[in-house]
């Protein structure tokens, strides 16, 4: 059986926040397939198939579930052990077009299974060299029609023989690029506001520190006046009721986790907490791998928080709870506040407490392996009870994610972050990037409380002359529009990827760019730079790719980085980044830094690429010889 590529399977947030599992069909999905296909209401299979068809036979089994993940190509959903959905192309014999199908279980459906099942069924076909999918569907099958149709692909229709025929590329359009964004974010945010929002909660604890942690929870539980059920569950006995229960926190030992989060998974769950219980457990847990832990959790449907987290609390008008397992109690405020490190987070709860500072929520992170500062961020971005987010982190995780969610809240409310520890974050870019997504930084806890209140309560702080200069250069990055830099004519995106396509072939690894390559493609867009050998320059542009920041556009004056700006630009990046030119010179710089940054933001397979600008008139740009390279990229569609 063809083997189909690793990216095409992975864990999927669905549209109300939930979890799930996609991957490629196998043979040996045949039996889980026939289940599935017989908990499926008659209206379901009608309108699959098009007439009653209450069984498969062993043939449509072996067909359905036997592809070769190139002209034919099926992918699974999965919850836990469980299949709830299934979409498929077939190949059109002798075409560049598939006919492509879904079903979803009657049970799943309205949870935009079908919307990422046909996102990540394009982008494999893409890869195998299609360019178009055909669907039928029944006129009556309004759902499905809209799944398509609001894909953002540019769908065209026609009625014929009582069946709506569809044919539309599959090409990634900005449309078809914003409406997975505008999805994927609404997704996040769903999935966050149901972690702050239980209707139950149950408590799972074993062990002289697992639950003393639990007591403590339960108790600080108690006292906040949590409006819904709050159970204590059996770890090994059967669990009794757990309907309703929306939130587990668990607090066993390392060796039941897995089994323990299975048991949430089946209780339909949407999420559990690992509580720090002990730096010894933590430390094993850590060792049996963090990842493996969330991987667990998602395939069994669920949002984890932790390992090694104190809780969390809400203090909203609407919701209010504070399961924490550390002592003491908040008051109710516009700030909101997350710590990764248990330690930092009892600190945090201490000063926070001692300084009367109210807070909308408190989320203890531990060391994030599902849940992070990103998720968070985009959750407070429209909460209208915060006013101000405190980020205290050893470290940004996933710096891409964590800046880009930054990046949208500082445009309205004050970002401001303490990382307690930030010997593995890259000195060069950290500065600039965080001063590019209008992060107010902080040296210290007890700073980023004096920056929090001077913004919160300007009036009764104590004056502050560092807090409140920070405060007005995060307030002119968030007055000044958010808009990309103007897109300079003559760019051809499809050119300079076929060059980079020609280039990369089959390969997976990072490759020099040959400089006539690197040539013509920078004279695609508009850029003529011979290239010439390295020598010293007064001011060279750069554009640098890195896996967990993201592209960089930057500038180094006399080898020494001055500036430097996450790819997209805005017209403020091209500022910034052109200051320091010499003025007769700035058009001429701006324009190669806007063409630059295009070309980088619609060729992601550019590692890198350094130009060296003109410094007097008449100069050319020229291309550094042998510093051009490109690296194949994941695919658009995979996680």
């Amino acid at each position: 059986m063809p083997r189909w590529p690793a990216h095409w399977a992975g864990d999927v947030l669905l549209a109300d926040g939930g979890t799930a599992f996609v991957r490629p069909i196998a043979p040996d999905d045949a039996p889980h397939l026939a289940q599935f296909h017989g908990r499926l209401s008659p209206e379901s299979v009608y309108f699959r198939f098009f007439s009653p068809h209450p069984r498969l036979s062993a043939e449509e089994l072996d067909r359905f579930t036997d592809v070769d993940h190139d002209a034919r190509v099926a992918l699974v959903m999965l919850r836990g052990d469980e299949l709830i959905g299934v979409g498929r192309y077939d190949r059109l014999a002798r075409s560049d077009t598939a006919e492509v199908a879904f079903v979803v279980s009657d049970t799943q459906q309205g949870r935009g299974i079908a919307t990422l099942l046909l996102e990540r069924l394009a982008a494999a076909a893409r890869e195998c060299g299609l360019h178009r999918f055909s669907a039928d569907v029944l006129p009556n099958n309004r759902a499905m029609l809209r799944v398509f149709h609001d894909a953002g692909f540019d769908v065209s229709s026609r009625f014929e023989d009582g069946i709506v025929r569809l044919v539309f590329p599959i090409e990634r359009t900005p449309r078809a690029r914003e409406a997975a964004r505008r999805r994927e974010h609404a997704a996040q945010v769903r999935s966050i506001a149901r972690l702050l929002a239980p209707r139950g909660i149950g408590v799972i604890a074993e062990g002289g520190d697992g639950v003393r942690a639990a007591q403590t929870l339960l108790q600080r539980l108690a006292a906040s006046g949590h409006p819904g059920p709050v159970r204590s569950v059996p770890a090994f006995a059967p669990a009794g009721d757990t309907k309703g229960l929306d939130l587990v926190f668990l607090a066993v030992s390392p060796e039941l986790l897995p089994a323990q989060i299975e048991r949430c998974g089946a209780w339909d769950v949407h999420g559990t907490v690992v509580l720090a219980t002990g730096g010894d457990a933590d430390e094993a847990v850590a060792a049996r791998g963090d990842r493996d832990l969330a991987a667990r959790a998602r395939r069994d449907g669920l949002r984890l928080l932790g390992p090694a987290s104190l809780g969390l609390a809400r203090l909203g008008t609407g919701a209010r709870f504070e399961a924490l397992a550390a002592a003491g109690s908040l008051a109710p405020g516009a700030l909101a506040l997350l710590v990764d490190s248990p330690g930092r987070g009892r600190e945090a709860l201490e000063a926070v407490a001692s300084r009367r500072i109210g807070l909308s929520c408190f989320v203890s992170a531990g060391r994030k392996a599902d849940v992070s500062a990103s998720d968070a961020l985009l959750f407070w971005d429209g909460d209208p009870e915060t006013r101000a987010v405190g980020l205290v982190l050893r470290g940004l995780g996933s710096p891409r994610r964590t800046l880009a969610a930054a990046r949208r809240v500082a445009r309205r409310k004050p970002v401001l972050l303490w990382l307690s520890d930030s010997a593995a974050e890259p000195p060069a870019t950290l500065g600039p990037a965080l001063d590019h997504a209008g992060i107010v930084r902080c040296s210290g806890l007890d700073d980023l409380l004096d920056v929090a209140q001077r913004w919160l309560a300007p009036d009764g702080t104590p004056e502050d002359g560092s807090a409140a200069m920070r405060l007005a250069g995060w307030e002119s990055v968030a007055r000044t529009p958010a808009h990309r830099c103007r897109r300079p004519g003559r760019c051809d995106r499809f050119a300079a990827r076929a060059l980079v396509d020609e280039v990369l072939g089959a390969s997976c690894a990072r490759e020099e760019l040959p400089d006539a390559h690197a040539e013509r493609m920078l004279a695609l867009y508009g850029i003529d730079a011979p290239a010439h050998e390295a020598r010293s320059a007064p001011r060279t542009l750069r554009v640098e790719q890195d896996d967990a920041w993201g592209c960089f556009v930057a500038i180094e004056d006399e080898g020494r980085l001055t500036d430097a700006r996450l790819v997209p630009l805005g017209e403020p990046d091209v500022r910034s980044l052109v200051a320091g030119a010499p003025k007769p010179l700035a058009g001429v710089h701006a324009d190669t830094i806007r063409r630059v940054a295009a070309l980088a933001n619609d060729v992601p397979e550019l590692a890198s690429c350094a130009l060296v600008l003109p410094s007097r008139p008449g100069d050319a740009v020229h291309l550094v010889a042998g510093s051009a390279r490109v690296a194949a990229r994941a695919p658009d569609a995979a996680p």
